[in-house]
Protein backbone atom coordinates (compact mmCIF):
# COMPACT_ATOMS: atom_id res chain seq x y z
CA UNK A 1 0.00 0.00 0.00
CA UNK A 2 0.97 3.58 -0.56
CA UNK A 3 0.37 6.85 1.22
CA UNK A 4 -0.38 9.78 -1.11
CA UNK A 5 -0.37 13.70 0.63
CA UNK A 6 -0.82 17.19 -1.50
CA UNK A 7 1.55 19.65 -0.16
CA UNK A 8 0.90 21.49 -2.19
CA UNK A 9 2.15 18.66 -5.19
CA UNK A 10 1.22 15.42 -4.57
CA UNK A 11 3.86 12.83 -2.99
CA UNK A 12 3.62 9.35 -2.87
CA UNK A 13 5.45 7.72 -0.36
CA UNK A 14 7.26 4.22 -0.57
CA UNK A 15 4.71 1.16 -0.78
CA UNK A 16 4.59 -0.63 3.02
CA UNK A 17 2.95 -4.12 3.84
CA UNK A 18 -0.15 -4.70 5.01
CA UNK A 19 0.21 -6.49 8.31
CA UNK A 20 -3.21 -8.40 9.74
CA UNK A 21 -4.63 -5.37 7.19
CA UNK A 22 -2.70 -2.40 8.34
CA UNK A 23 -0.14 -0.47 7.25
CA UNK A 24 1.84 2.66 9.42
CA UNK A 25 3.34 5.72 7.83
CA UNK A 26 5.73 8.62 9.58
CA UNK A 27 5.22 11.71 7.52
CA UNK A 28 8.40 14.00 8.85
CA UNK A 29 7.72 16.74 10.64
CA UNK A 30 7.32 20.43 9.35
CA UNK A 31 5.46 18.46 6.28
CA UNK A 32 2.49 20.04 6.09
CA UNK A 33 1.43 23.85 5.74
CA UNK A 34 -1.01 24.75 8.33
CA UNK A 35 -4.12 24.52 7.90
CA UNK A 36 -6.46 21.16 6.16
CA UNK A 37 -4.82 18.94 4.25
CA UNK A 38 -5.86 15.63 2.16
CA UNK A 39 -4.55 12.19 2.23
CA UNK A 40 -4.70 9.17 -0.57
CA UNK A 41 -4.02 6.00 0.53
CA UNK A 42 -3.58 3.13 -2.52
CA UNK A 43 -4.14 -0.48 -2.08
CA UNK A 44 -2.06 -2.45 -5.06
CA UNK A 45 -4.56 -5.24 -4.11
CA UNK A 46 -3.68 -9.17 -3.89
CA UNK A 47 -5.02 -12.74 -5.17
CA UNK A 48 -8.53 -11.88 -2.82
CA UNK A 49 -8.58 -8.36 -3.58
CA UNK A 50 -8.61 -5.81 -6.03
CA UNK A 51 -7.13 -2.93 -6.04
CA UNK A 52 -8.47 0.46 -4.14
CA UNK A 53 -8.17 4.13 -3.08
CA UNK A 54 -9.25 5.78 0.32
CA UNK A 55 -8.79 9.43 1.55
CA UNK A 56 -8.44 10.88 4.84
CA UNK A 57 -8.16 14.29 6.09
CA UNK A 58 -6.24 16.19 8.69
CA UNK A 59 -5.51 19.99 10.42
CA UNK A 60 -2.36 21.38 11.18
CA UNK A 61 -2.08 23.45 14.03
CA UNK A 62 0.75 26.15 14.87
CA UNK A 63 3.49 24.43 17.20
CA UNK A 64 3.37 26.91 19.85
CA UNK A 65 -0.26 25.54 20.75
CA UNK A 66 0.99 21.98 21.52
CA UNK A 67 2.19 21.35 25.25
CA UNK A 68 5.16 19.69 25.94
CA UNK A 69 5.89 16.60 28.16
CA UNK A 70 7.45 18.03 31.88
CA UNK A 71 9.23 15.44 33.75
CA UNK A 72 10.65 15.92 37.08
CA UNK A 73 13.32 13.34 38.32
CA UNK A 74 13.97 13.20 41.92
CA UNK A 75 15.43 10.48 44.10
CA UNK A 76 13.45 7.74 45.29
CA UNK A 77 15.92 7.26 48.20
CA UNK A 78 15.99 8.50 51.67
CA UNK A 79 18.37 11.94 50.96
CA UNK A 80 19.54 15.28 53.01
CA UNK A 81 21.48 17.89 51.62
CA UNK A 82 22.87 18.91 48.97
CA UNK A 83 20.09 16.79 46.44
CA UNK A 84 19.66 17.57 42.66
CA UNK A 85 16.41 17.45 40.94
CA UNK A 86 16.26 17.13 37.12
CA UNK A 87 13.64 18.53 34.67
CA UNK A 88 12.59 18.00 31.17
CA UNK A 89 10.64 18.77 28.63
CA UNK A 90 9.91 17.53 25.32
CA UNK A 91 7.60 17.39 22.51
CA UNK A 92 6.22 14.90 19.35
CA UNK A 93 8.75 12.57 18.03
CA UNK A 94 10.97 14.52 15.66
CA UNK A 95 9.27 18.23 16.81
CA UNK A 96 12.06 20.63 17.85
CA UNK A 97 12.98 20.61 21.24
CA UNK A 98 11.58 22.96 24.27
CA UNK A 99 13.75 25.60 24.61
CA UNK A 100 13.07 29.01 27.62
CA UNK A 101 12.27 27.96 31.45
CA UNK A 102 10.53 26.16 34.00
CA UNK A 103 9.38 27.88 37.46
CA UNK A 104 9.45 25.27 40.56
CA UNK A 105 7.54 25.71 43.36
CA UNK A 106 7.78 23.24 46.39
CA UNK A 107 5.13 22.28 48.43
CA UNK A 108 2.82 24.20 46.46
CA UNK A 109 4.63 27.14 47.28
CA UNK A 110 3.61 27.11 51.04
CA UNK A 111 7.31 26.42 52.09
CA UNK A 112 10.10 28.49 50.15
CA UNK A 113 9.39 30.68 47.23
CA UNK A 114 8.81 29.93 44.11
CA UNK A 115 11.85 30.23 41.29
CA UNK A 116 12.92 29.68 37.89
CA UNK A 117 15.38 27.91 35.67
CA UNK A 118 16.63 28.45 32.14
CA UNK A 119 16.48 24.81 29.96
CA UNK A 120 19.40 23.70 28.09
CA UNK A 121 19.02 21.25 25.34
CA UNK A 122 15.40 20.85 27.16
CA UNK A 123 16.27 19.89 30.69
CA UNK A 124 17.83 21.20 33.99
CA UNK A 125 19.49 20.09 37.00
CA UNK A 126 19.23 22.06 39.98
CA UNK A 127 19.53 22.07 43.53
CA UNK A 128 16.53 23.32 45.45
CA UNK A 129 16.72 25.87 48.38
CA UNK A 130 17.66 24.40 51.83
CA UNK A 131 14.59 25.74 53.24
CA UNK A 132 13.02 22.71 52.07
CA UNK A 133 11.63 20.51 55.49
CA UNK A 134 12.25 17.16 56.56
CA UNK A 135 9.68 14.75 55.31
CA UNK A 136 7.51 14.15 51.80
CA UNK A 137 7.89 17.16 49.79
CA UNK A 138 6.01 18.33 46.29
CA UNK A 139 7.82 19.65 43.66
CA UNK A 140 5.55 21.47 40.90
CA UNK A 141 7.35 22.53 37.41
CA UNK A 142 5.51 24.91 35.33
CA UNK A 143 7.09 25.37 31.60
CA UNK A 144 6.28 28.91 30.72
CA UNK A 145 6.33 27.78 26.74
CA UNK A 146 8.20 29.26 23.79
CA UNK A 147 7.71 29.68 20.03
CA UNK A 148 7.11 26.22 19.48
CA UNK A 149 5.19 24.81 22.30
CA UNK A 150 3.00 26.53 24.52
CA UNK A 151 3.02 26.41 28.20
CA UNK A 152 3.45 23.07 30.24
CA UNK A 153 3.15 21.36 33.61
CA UNK A 154 4.93 18.14 35.68
CA UNK A 155 5.26 17.17 39.16
CA UNK A 156 7.72 15.09 41.39
CA UNK A 157 8.71 14.64 44.64
CA UNK A 158 10.98 14.05 47.46
CA UNK A 159 11.50 12.46 50.94
CA UNK A 160 13.99 14.45 52.46
CA UNK A 161 15.84 13.71 56.13
CA UNK A 162 18.05 15.66 57.54
CA UNK A 163 21.52 14.38 58.93
CA UNK A 164 22.09 14.84 62.19
CA UNK A 165 24.65 16.68 64.01
CA UNK A 166 27.14 14.59 66.63
CA UNK A 167 28.32 15.49 69.60
CA UNK A 168 31.19 13.56 71.74
CA UNK A 169 31.63 14.05 75.51
CA UNK A 170 34.54 14.51 76.05
CA UNK A 171 35.81 15.13 72.71
CA UNK A 172 39.12 13.31 72.84
CA UNK A 173 40.29 11.08 75.32
CA UNK A 174 43.38 9.53 76.83
CA UNK A 175 43.04 6.72 79.30
CA UNK A 176 45.36 3.82 80.30
CA UNK A 177 44.80 0.22 78.09
CA UNK A 178 43.38 -1.33 81.93
CA UNK A 179 41.34 1.64 82.24
CA UNK A 180 37.09 1.85 81.38
CA UNK A 181 35.95 4.68 78.91
CA UNK A 182 33.00 6.82 79.60
CA UNK A 183 31.72 8.61 76.45
CA UNK A 184 28.48 10.25 76.07
CA UNK A 185 27.09 10.59 71.89
CA UNK A 186 24.55 13.45 71.63
CA UNK A 187 22.88 14.14 68.28
CA UNK A 188 20.73 17.37 67.38
CA UNK A 189 19.08 19.04 64.27
CA UNK A 190 18.60 22.27 62.89
CA UNK A 191 16.66 25.04 64.95
CA UNK A 192 12.96 23.99 65.60
CA UNK A 193 13.52 20.41 64.39
CA UNK A 194 12.26 17.57 66.37
CA UNK A 195 15.05 15.52 68.65
CA UNK A 196 16.60 12.96 66.68
CA UNK A 197 15.41 9.53 67.99
CA UNK A 198 16.41 5.86 67.01
CA UNK A 199 19.70 3.90 68.17
CA UNK A 200 23.70 4.17 68.11
CA UNK A 201 26.24 1.84 68.25
CA UNK A 202 29.79 2.34 69.46
CA UNK A 203 32.59 0.34 67.87
CA UNK A 204 36.50 0.61 67.10
CA UNK A 205 37.09 -1.58 64.60
CA UNK A 206 36.97 -4.91 65.35
CA UNK A 207 38.19 -5.36 68.43
CA UNK A 208 35.10 -3.73 70.49
CA UNK A 209 31.50 -2.87 69.24
CA UNK A 210 28.75 -2.42 71.80
CA UNK A 211 25.36 -3.35 71.09
CA UNK A 212 22.72 -0.93 69.67
CA UNK A 213 21.37 1.48 73.08
CA UNK A 214 18.08 3.51 72.26
CA UNK A 215 18.48 7.87 72.40
CA UNK A 216 16.95 9.54 75.53
CA UNK A 217 16.30 13.13 74.92
CA UNK A 218 18.89 12.54 71.58
CA UNK A 219 21.31 11.58 74.09
CA UNK A 220 23.09 8.26 75.38
CA UNK A 221 26.07 7.25 77.46
CA UNK A 222 28.40 3.99 76.90
CA UNK A 223 31.24 2.83 78.79
CA UNK A 224 33.68 0.62 77.10
CA UNK A 225 35.42 -1.92 79.56
CA UNK A 226 38.64 -1.58 80.25
CA UNK A 227 40.77 -3.59 78.19
CA UNK A 228 38.77 -3.47 74.91
CA UNK A 229 41.10 -0.97 73.22
CA UNK A 230 44.64 -1.85 71.98
CA UNK A 231 47.53 0.78 73.17
CA UNK A 232 48.02 3.52 70.46
CA UNK A 233 45.87 5.68 68.65
CA UNK A 234 41.90 4.60 68.55
CA UNK A 235 39.01 5.58 66.93
CA UNK A 236 35.37 5.23 68.01
CA UNK A 237 33.46 5.25 65.99
CA UNK A 238 28.95 6.04 66.79
CA UNK A 239 26.50 4.62 64.29
CA UNK A 240 23.21 6.25 64.15
CA UNK A 241 20.41 4.02 63.00
CA UNK A 242 18.40 7.10 61.72
CA UNK A 243 14.44 7.66 62.51
CA UNK A 244 11.40 9.37 60.32
CA UNK A 245 13.11 13.18 60.34
CA UNK A 246 17.24 11.72 60.36
CA UNK A 247 19.29 10.22 58.13
CA UNK A 248 21.40 6.98 59.22
CA UNK A 249 24.70 8.00 59.82
CA UNK A 250 28.10 7.67 61.75
CA UNK A 251 30.65 10.24 63.27
CA UNK A 252 34.41 9.46 64.96
CA UNK A 253 36.46 10.71 67.77
CA UNK A 254 39.96 9.81 68.91
CA UNK A 255 40.93 7.92 71.84
CA UNK A 256 45.08 7.78 73.15
CA UNK A 257 45.38 4.40 74.90
CA UNK A 258 48.58 4.29 76.99
CA UNK A 259 50.13 1.38 78.48
CA UNK A 260 49.25 0.21 82.26
CA UNK A 261 50.93 3.33 84.59
CA UNK A 262 53.06 2.70 87.57
CA UNK A 263 50.67 2.91 90.65
CA UNK A 264 51.70 5.71 92.76
CA UNK A 265 50.90 8.14 95.55
CA UNK A 266 51.11 12.07 95.83
CA UNK A 267 51.00 13.83 99.34
CA UNK A 268 50.23 17.67 99.68
CA UNK A 269 49.60 19.41 102.71
CA UNK A 270 47.29 22.42 103.96
CA UNK A 271 49.55 25.71 105.10
CA UNK A 272 48.93 26.23 108.89
CA UNK A 273 49.59 29.44 110.72
CA UNK A 274 49.59 29.87 114.63
CA UNK A 275 48.72 33.17 115.38
CA UNK A 276 50.14 32.75 119.32
CA UNK A 277 52.35 29.46 120.45
CA UNK A 278 49.94 27.42 122.58
CA UNK A 279 47.09 27.78 120.43
CA UNK A 280 44.90 24.97 120.18
CA UNK A 281 43.12 26.24 117.06
CA UNK A 282 43.65 26.81 113.58
CA UNK A 283 46.36 24.67 114.11
CA UNK A 284 45.66 22.06 111.77
CA UNK A 285 46.92 20.97 107.84
CA UNK A 286 45.15 19.01 105.67
CA UNK A 287 46.79 16.24 104.46
CA UNK A 288 45.84 14.79 101.27
CA UNK A 289 46.76 11.07 99.64
CA UNK A 290 46.59 11.33 95.75
CA UNK A 291 46.84 8.02 94.27
CA UNK A 292 47.64 7.42 90.26
CA UNK A 293 48.41 4.49 88.24
CA UNK A 294 45.40 2.44 89.49
CA UNK A 295 46.98 2.49 93.19
CA UNK A 296 44.53 1.14 96.26
CA UNK A 297 45.49 0.26 99.68
CA UNK A 298 46.24 1.55 103.59
CA UNK A 299 48.85 4.64 103.33
CA UNK A 300 50.49 5.17 106.94
CA UNK A 301 51.88 8.76 107.32
CA UNK A 302 54.44 10.45 109.38
CA UNK A 303 55.49 13.85 109.82
CA UNK A 304 58.93 15.72 111.47
CA UNK A 305 59.95 18.58 111.63
CA UNK A 306 62.53 19.24 108.87
CA UNK A 307 63.61 22.88 109.41
CA UNK A 308 62.71 26.00 111.75
CA UNK A 309 64.36 28.90 113.54
CA UNK A 310 68.45 28.64 114.19
CA UNK A 311 68.09 28.02 118.28
CA UNK A 312 64.75 27.66 118.35
CA UNK A 313 63.19 26.60 121.67
CA UNK A 314 60.19 23.95 122.26
CA UNK A 315 60.00 22.92 118.91
CA UNK A 316 56.16 21.62 117.67
CA UNK A 317 55.01 18.49 118.25
CA UNK A 318 53.06 16.70 115.37
CA UNK A 319 50.43 13.95 115.45
CA UNK A 320 47.96 12.47 112.90
CA UNK A 321 45.80 10.87 115.74
CA UNK A 322 43.59 8.58 114.08
CA UNK A 323 43.28 9.85 110.97
CA UNK A 324 46.26 7.94 109.73
CA UNK A 325 46.47 5.18 107.85
CA UNK A 326 44.32 6.31 105.04
CA UNK A 327 42.54 4.05 103.14
CA UNK A 328 42.39 4.46 98.93
CA UNK A 329 40.28 1.83 97.11
CA UNK A 330 39.46 4.06 93.97
CA UNK A 331 41.06 6.76 92.02
CA UNK A 332 39.35 9.17 94.56
CA UNK A 333 42.00 10.90 96.87
CA UNK A 334 42.01 10.40 100.75
CA UNK A 335 42.66 12.85 103.91
CA UNK A 336 43.99 13.03 107.03
CA UNK A 337 44.42 15.50 109.62
CA UNK A 338 47.98 16.92 111.14
CA UNK A 339 47.45 18.39 114.58
CA UNK A 340 50.38 20.98 115.36
CA UNK A 341 50.82 21.39 119.07
CA UNK A 342 53.25 24.25 120.11
CA UNK A 343 54.01 25.48 123.61
CA UNK A 344 53.25 28.79 125.24
CA UNK A 345 55.57 31.33 127.06
CA UNK A 346 55.04 31.16 130.63
CA UNK A 347 56.71 32.64 134.17
CA UNK A 348 58.00 29.42 136.63
CA UNK A 349 58.36 30.05 140.38
CA UNK A 350 62.05 30.72 141.17
CA UNK A 351 63.83 27.48 141.65
CA UNK A 352 66.37 29.20 144.47
CA UNK A 353 65.55 32.21 146.87
CA UNK A 354 66.91 35.38 145.53
CA UNK A 355 70.14 36.97 146.99
CA UNK A 356 71.01 40.06 147.17
CA UNK A 357 75.13 39.98 147.73
CA UNK A 358 77.26 37.64 148.11
CA UNK A 359 75.83 33.32 147.56
CA UNK A 360 74.95 31.48 150.90
CA UNK A 361 78.25 29.48 151.11
CA UNK A 362 80.16 32.88 150.77
CA UNK A 363 78.31 34.47 153.53
CA UNK A 364 78.51 31.38 155.42
CA UNK A 365 82.30 31.03 155.35
CA UNK A 366 82.57 34.71 157.13
CA UNK A 367 80.53 33.47 159.70
CA UNK A 368 82.47 30.67 160.61
CA UNK A 369 85.56 32.79 160.53
CA UNK A 370 83.83 35.47 162.64
CA UNK A 371 83.27 32.44 165.20
CA UNK A 372 86.08 31.19 165.19
CA UNK A 373 87.88 34.56 166.27
CA UNK A 374 85.24 34.80 168.73
CA UNK A 375 86.01 31.20 170.22
CA UNK A 376 89.84 32.48 171.13
CA UNK A 377 90.44 33.74 174.56
CA UNK A 378 90.83 37.35 174.65
CA UNK A 379 93.99 37.45 176.39
CA UNK A 380 95.48 35.49 173.67
CA UNK A 381 93.96 38.09 170.83
CA UNK A 382 97.38 39.50 169.72
CA UNK A 383 97.95 41.11 167.05
CA UNK A 384 99.50 37.86 165.60
CA UNK A 385 96.51 36.08 166.17
CA UNK A 386 94.10 38.74 164.40
CA UNK A 387 96.13 39.10 161.54
CA UNK A 388 96.10 35.13 160.89
CA UNK A 389 92.30 34.55 161.30
CA UNK A 390 91.96 37.68 158.55
CA UNK A 391 94.17 35.87 156.28
CA UNK A 392 91.98 32.69 156.92
CA UNK A 393 88.85 34.51 156.15
CA UNK A 394 90.23 36.11 153.11
CA UNK A 395 91.39 32.80 151.52
CA UNK A 396 88.43 31.07 152.60
CA UNK A 397 86.20 33.35 150.92
CA UNK A 398 88.22 33.28 147.52
CA UNK A 399 88.43 29.62 147.36
CA UNK A 400 84.24 29.30 147.49
CA UNK A 401 83.99 32.45 144.94
CA UNK A 402 86.39 30.71 142.66
CA UNK A 403 84.61 27.54 143.08
CA UNK A 404 81.31 28.22 143.26
CA UNK A 405 80.56 31.61 141.14
CA UNK A 406 77.43 33.61 140.72
CA UNK A 407 74.70 31.94 138.79
CA UNK A 408 74.06 32.69 135.34
CA UNK A 409 71.37 32.69 132.01
CA UNK A 410 70.89 28.81 131.61
CA UNK A 411 72.63 27.29 134.52
CA UNK A 412 70.27 27.17 137.37
CA UNK A 413 72.32 29.75 139.36
CA UNK A 414 70.70 32.58 141.03
CA UNK A 415 71.61 34.75 138.30
CA UNK A 416 68.27 33.94 137.06
CA UNK A 417 68.41 32.40 133.20
CA UNK A 418 65.79 32.49 130.70
CA UNK A 419 66.56 28.94 129.34
CA UNK A 420 65.49 25.36 130.07
CA UNK A 421 67.25 25.47 133.43
CA UNK A 422 66.09 29.48 134.05
CA UNK A 423 63.13 31.14 135.75
CA UNK A 424 61.27 31.25 133.08
CA UNK A 425 60.02 29.68 129.59
CA UNK A 426 59.93 31.50 126.69
CA UNK A 427 57.35 29.04 124.50
CA UNK A 428 57.89 27.65 121.04
CA UNK A 429 60.27 30.06 118.78
CA UNK A 430 58.43 32.05 116.60
CA UNK A 431 58.85 31.92 112.57
CA UNK A 432 59.27 29.54 109.59
CA UNK A 433 58.93 25.75 110.04
CA UNK A 434 59.13 22.95 106.95
CA UNK A 435 57.04 19.85 108.35
CA UNK A 436 58.41 16.70 105.57
CA UNK A 437 54.83 14.22 105.51
CA UNK A 438 55.84 10.64 104.22
CA UNK A 439 53.19 8.17 103.22
CA UNK A 440 53.83 4.43 102.62
CA UNK A 441 52.17 1.61 102.04
CA UNK A 442 54.14 -1.71 101.05
CA UNK A 443 57.04 -0.26 98.46
CA UNK A 444 55.30 2.78 97.21
CA UNK A 445 56.34 5.69 99.32
CA UNK A 446 55.94 9.77 98.29
CA UNK A 447 56.50 12.68 100.62
CA UNK A 448 54.90 16.08 100.31
CA UNK A 449 55.77 19.06 102.73
CA UNK A 450 53.63 21.20 104.91
CA UNK A 451 54.40 25.32 105.81
CA UNK A 452 53.95 26.36 109.09
CA UNK A 453 53.95 29.79 110.17
CA UNK A 454 54.12 30.43 114.20
CA UNK A 455 54.20 33.90 115.12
Amino acid sequence: MTLTYYVPNSVTTPAVNLVNGTASFTIPANTFPLGLQRIGANYSGDSDYSTGIGSATVTVNSAGTIKPTITVTAPTAVVAYPFFLTVTASGPSGDPVPTGSVSVMINNGNYGSTYTEPLTNGSVTFTPPNQVPNGPNTITVSYLGDSNYTSGSGSGSVNLFEFPSFKFTPGTATIAVNQPLSITVSLSGYSNYPTPTGTVTLSSGTTYTSSPVQLTAGSVAFTVPANSLPIGGDTITASYSGDSNYRADANNMGVNVTSIPTPGLAISGTTVTISTPGATTGNTSTITVTPSGGFTGNVALTAVIATGPAGGQYPPTLSFGTTTPVSITGATAGTATLTISTTAASSAALANPIHRGLPWYTEGSAALACILLICIPARRRSWHTMLGMLALLVTLTGSVLACGGGGSAGSGGSGGGTGPGGNSNPGTTTGAYTITVTGTSGTTTATGTVTLNVQ
